[in-house]
């Protein structure tokens, strides 16, 4: 008898805390190395935590914001100062990731800094906050990462959209393979330090236009005969102006235009 009380006791608990009602404090989301709670939507995370929705950055771009950001100073707390000053929008997918949608460049600093020795590896933080939860939305992944790609929110290469697009591959597994892990991951891409040093020269502000206008516009050069040399750097004023020259054209206009927000 004692057993039998025993088990049905058990029973009666497990019955109870399945069906109580869930309060919003009390939901929490399994992300790894971050939690999101439901209900508080911001994270604080490292540089090995924090997972891009992009395969690729500007490196030279990069190094641009750390030299600005320390000014020839070797007070390293000014990194921090400087993540600490805006929160990066970020999203949580269905398996439960925390993906940032925006400012890869601000996060691959964290990796970069890290990288010079200027600070240990996991030291800087900065704050993700959560725009959207897909999984408590209960999207699948391959409608999760479908949205994200048709809102124009994650930015995989030319090669890796043909593939999705083809049904070669499916968008989760361009999750596990191609997407980056972490900021540390990102590979380099020279022509989107390119087209911020035009957008520089010619004084246009990037964030009127939609996410990941850099690398569309230079796919959109390539695309349109513009031929870029194997050895890009920023610091090739004359290949600059080059570049300025063809976006001053009506068909680079024209695009521009329509790629407004």
């Amino acid at each position: 008898m004692p057993v039998f009380h025993s088990v049905l006791l058990t029973l009666v608990f497990v019955f109870n805390l399945v069906t109580a009602p869930v309060r919003a404090d009390q939901f929490t989301l399994n992300c790894g190395p971050a939690l999101v709670e439901f209900g508080d939507n911001r994270r604080l995370l490292s540089s090995n935590d924090v997972r891009p929705l992009q395969m690729e950055v500007g490196d030279e771009a990069v190094e641009m914001m750390l030299n600005a950001v320390l000014k020839d100073s070797a007070d390293v707390t000014l990194i921090q100062t400087f993540l600490s000053a805006k929160p990066l929008p970020g999203v949580v997918l269905p398996n439960h990731e925390v993906r940032i949608l925006d400012g890869h460049h601000r996060a691959r600093l964290m990796a970069l800094a890290e990288s010079k020795g200027l600070v240990k590896r996991g030291e800087l933080r900065v704050t993700v906050e959560i725009k959207r939860n897909y999984a408590l939305e209960g999207f699948t992944m391959e409608r999760a990462m479908g949205d994200l790609d048709h809102s124009q929110n994650l930015y995989v290469t030319p090669e890796v959209r043909r593939r999705v697009r083809s049904r070669e591959i499916t968008w989760e597994q361009t999750l596990m393979v191609y997407l980056p892990k972490s900021v540390h991951e990102l590979k380099d891409n020279s022509k989107r330090s390119l087209m911020g040093a035009a957008f520089r020269e010619m004084g246009v502000d990037s964030t009127k236009y939609k996410n990941f206008i850099e690398f569309f516009l230079a796919e959109e050069l390539e695309a349109a005969g513009f031929e870029f040399p194997q050895e890009i750097t920023i610091r090739d004023a004359k290949l600059v102006g080059r570049v300025v020259d063809r976006l001053k054209a009506e068909d680079m206009k024209r695009f521009l235009l329509n790629s407004e927000r």
